[in-house]
């Protein structure tokens, strides 16, 4: 057994794709969607984006990165999948180097998958049992967990009108963001909600503006988004609103516009990641959990 470790290559993506769609059945991967993932991420590290091949067959696939902007000292394992049957006899030799990589880059700590805001899954998904055992016996600990859900789109028209009639009426308007309005919803997502401002920021590049925004005398107040992360997947999200205006429907109303243009697109289902208040969702749509995520963290020495 020859085993070696290279850099990712343009001319490896129908490998890759192949293996990971194999390896990894329930987050199916596009070339549109590993491009994102990989140069489509502002923190990507092609030293650090990595194959791992034994006799030149592709039976491993990794990428690393840090994040300073976003929280100094710690480094992320964002993707990572090894041939079925194989974690336990050849993952080390694609982990170890992404964690040197990214210990020498100043990462104190590693997690996995996690690594928002350009992620595909926020934990490990406790089926992909060998992965989860693999990496406990590299010493990560499992210290959170966390859940995605689905909205079902099929049959509901998201008919807002109302709604938004109730709220016109105590001042508060409801529209699609255009690209005029970048700089106003951007100050409001720095001062309210600054972890998200990359999603937010990316909706700005879709047409239409992949965002719905709620306005008191012409300033943001609210905010929902979709494709902003995992593009074309039908995923939802961030969404945020003002705490002094939570409890009169404003983010029900911008949620279910999301929603609409979700289904208009033609998804059957609406992905929400990585989910904080699941009865808001369930109540608002109907949407309920369809998977759990275990996160796992290592302090490097």
């Amino acid at each position: 057994m020859s085993l070696e470790v290279r850099p990712y290559k343009d001319e490896d993506v129908q490998q890759i794709l192949n293996a990971w769609n194999a390896w990894l059945p329930y987050d199916p991967m596009t070339e549109n969607l590993l491009s994102e993932k990989l140069a489509g991420d502002r923190d990507f590290d092609p030293e650090l984006t990595l194959v791992l091949e034994e006799d030149g067959k592709v039976v491993g696939f990794g990428q690393g990165l840090v994040r300073p902007w976003y929280e100094p000292g710690l480094g992320w394992i964002k993707l990572f999948a090894i041939e079925s049957g194989r974690y336990l006899d050849v993952g080390t030799a694609l982990l170890s180097p992404l964690e040197e990589g990214l210990h020498a880059r100043g990462a104190k700590a590693v997690q996995i998958f996690d690594s928002a805001p350009n992620y595909l899954m926020p934990g490990i998904d406790p089926r992909y049992t060998e992965m989860l055992v693999f990496f406990e016996r590299q010493g990560y600990a499992r210290y959170d967990d966390t859940s995605n859900m689905d909205a079902p789109l099929e049959h509901a028209d998201f008919d807002t009108s109302a709604r938004e009639n109730k709220l016109r009426k105590i001042g508060i308007e409801v529209r699609r963001a255009t690209p005029e309005d970048r700089d106003n919803v951007q100050d409001f997502v720095r001062e309210k909600f600054i972890q998200w401002v990359p999603e937010v920021d990316a909706t700005f590049e879709n047409r239409p503006v992949s965002l719905h925004i709620a306005l008191v005398d012409n300033r943001v107040v609210a905010f929902s988004a979709y494709d902003a992360n995992n593009r074309g997947t039908g995923w939802f999200g961030p969404m945020g609103t003002d705490p002094s205006l939570r409890g009169k429907g404003v983010g029900a109303v911008l949620y279910l516009r999301c929603l609409r243009d979700l289904k208009n697109q033609g998804h059957k289902k609406a992905i929400i990641p990585w989910v904080g208040p699941i009865a808001f969702y369930f109540r608002t749509s109907g949407a309920v959990v369809s998977r759990v995520f275990w996160q796992y963290r290592k302090e490097l020495i």
